[in-house]
């Protein structure tokens, strides 16, 4: 059970990352909405689809960046030689 304290350690520091993502993509979200958005669309629902879209985007281009080198070594993949 020595390596409980490093898998506990690594949870930890990995929800506080998603913590500060997610809530750092809120505030992103309402920032914008109350700043760039008239006034009739200044509400929760607004907040919400900004919010949501921001971290659509972020996962996605999470997801490239970490595949990347997947796909394009699949995709430039030699035919065999024969």
């Amino acid at each position: 059970m020595h390596f409980l304290p490093a898998i506990t350690a690594t949870l930890v520091v990995l929800l506080l990352v998603m913590y500060s993502e997610v809530f750092g993509a809120g505030m992103a979200a309402a920032i914008s909405t109350y700043t760039y958005h008239s006034r009739s669309e200044r509400d929760f629902g607004n907040i919400a689809d900004v919010w949501i879209t921001q971290m659509g985007w972020d996962v996605g281009t999470y997801m490239v960046k970490e595949f990347w080198p997947d796909l394009r070594r699949k995709h430039h993949e030699s035919p065999p030689q024969n």
